[in-house]
């Protein structure tokens, strides 16, 4: 009695299924990378009040507000009196070990100043004993008012540092200026790379076979 074997083919992970005849395989292996990611800044849209924050105004007022804000209900609103001096604070750690850690922020002024640059509003970094670190923004009065812009800063290069993140407004004896704050945030991203099952495709080629039952 004579048969054939029949032509097969079969995919095999992570196994090769060997059977009789001339077997030969393939292998090939992939990997993907993505992106973990964690916010460092809490309640950076102020939307539950001063969580997170610490507040100071020499004026002796509540520096999160529900006028103006970019979006939601609340924002950071400083200055927007005569010798206003207001700061507004958060402590952040900058992990160590990072693909990229990003500030975002949003800024808007509205102003009675007619000309100079007399009003102003930074956002920095300092150190745990409050020493400046970095100034990542500047603003003053001679900016367009009532037009919302982002501040975008890579803090890479303070990766491992415990920081002190602070909005502070300084305004003259006249013609106050307000400054708005809105959607802070720090995004720290470190990649991940998946590896898979190498699959092997193994491929019987065809024989004969005789004297078989």
């Amino acid at each position: 009695m004579q048969t054939t074997s029949s032509r097969f083919a079969a995919l095999l992970i992570p196994l090769a299924i060997v059977s009789a005849g001339a077997l030969s395989t393939t292998a090939s292996h992939s990997a993907s990378t993505s992106m973990n990611c964690s916010e460092l800044v809490v309640n950076g849209g102020f939307e539950t009040g001063s969580q997170g924050w610490t507040q100071m105004s020499a004026g002796g007022y509540d520096l999160i507000s529900d006028f103006n804000p970019f979006t939601g209900v609340w924002g950071a609103y400083l200055g927007g009196i005569d010798d206003a001096e207001d700061r507004l604070s958060q402590t952040v750690n900058l992990p160590a070990g990072t693909t990229s850690i990003t500030l975002h922020a949003w800024w808007s002024i509205a102003t009675t100043e007619t000309g100079g640059a007399f009003d102003w509003m930074t956002l920095s970094l300092l150190r745990p004993d409050g020493t400046l670190l970095s100034e990542l923004l500047r603003v003053n009065d001679s900016a367009e008012p009532n037009v919302w812009d982002e501040v975008s800063v890579d803090l890479v290069p303070f990766a491992g540092q415990q920081v002190i993140l602070q909005g502070q407004a300084r305004t003259d004896g006249s013609n106050p200026t307000d400054f708005y704050i809105d959607d802070v945030s720090i995004t720290a991203c470190t990649s991940a790379r998946h590896g898979y099952l190498p699959l092997v495709v193994a491929t019987h080629r065809n024989r004969d076979f005789r004297g078989l039952p």
